[in-house]
């Protein structure tokens, strides 16, 4: 997909297509299907493994990546990404604010 990257922190795209990410990654510590969560997304570099590896983070997760299966992210991207919702933090605070809600009124309703 792209040439090496090498810079850290920086910003990088990781191919949108699953065959490709499967196919590269072999030799380069495999596909986890949990890697389907950064296929198209712009993720950070946090480091290089084993010298040729590129190691990236989002979220959570932190994964080696071939460095041929990503590319590096203008600044614009990597702020469009950043701006994104995550629906599941967004469903969290929803549950929070819920209970926070529920817990107020019992404890004005025992008054």
């Amino acid at each position: 997909m792209g040439a090496p990257v090498t810079l850290v922190p920086s910003s990088v795209r990781v191919t949108g297509d699953v065959a490709e990410l499967q196919r590269l990654q072999v030799g380069h510590g495999g596909f986890n299907e949990e890697m389907r969560d950064i296929l198209g997304r712009v993720v950070e570099v946090t480091g290089i493994a084993d010298g040729k590896d590129v190691r990236v983070q989002w979220e959570d997760s932190v994964w080696t990546v071939n460095p041929e299966a990503v590319t590096k992210a203008s600044a614009d991207e990597a702020e469009e990404e950043e701006d994104e919702e995550n629906p599941a933090e967004e469903l969290a605070k929803l549950f929070l604010a819920a209970a926070l809600l529920q817990a107020m009124a019992d404890r004005s309703g025992s008054s």
